[in-house]
C-alpha cells in the first residue's frame, strides 16, 4: 500500500505543502492478473500502463458516483430484492393457506 511520507527530500519543502506525488508506481499482483492484464492491453491497442491508469480512473470515478461498492454490488441488489419478494410472496401464501384450513376444520 502506498503511503505519503513526511520527510522531505534534499532542497527540502515548505512543511505545510502538501506532498506531491510523482505519478510512478510500483504495484505488486498475481502473475495471472498481470497476463489477463496485457492481453486486455493488446487487445484494446493499449499500453499495460495505459490501460491500468485508465481502468483505475474508471473505479475512481465509480467509487465517486457511489457505484463502486464492490464488482458485485449491483447483481448483488438485484438477487436481495429477488429473494424478498419471494418471502414476501410465500408469506402471503402462508397466510392464507393457514386460513383455508382454518374454515375448513371449523
Amino acid at each position: 500500500m502506498a503511503r505519503a511520507t513526511s520527510v522531505a527530500p534534499e532542497g527540502g519543502r515548505d512543511p505545510g505543502e502538501a506532498p506531491r506525488h510523482s505519478g510512478r508506481l510500483l504495484l505488486r499482483m498475481p502473475p495471472e492478473l498481470h497476463g489477463e492484464l496485457a492481453e486486455q492491453a493488446e487487445q484494446s491497442g493499449l499500453s499495460l500502463n495505459q490501460l491500468i491508469t485508465r481502468l483505475l480512473a474508471e473505479g475512481l470515478a465509480a467509487t465517486r458516483e457511489g457505484r463502486g461498492r464492490g464488482p458485485a454490488s449491483r447483481p448483488l441488489r438485484i438477487a436481495l430484492a429477488v429473494n424478498l419478494a419471494l418471502v414476501a410472496i410465500l408469506a402471503v401464501a402462508s397466510i392464507v393457506l393457514v386460513v383455508v384450513a382454518l374454515r375448513a376444520t371449523g
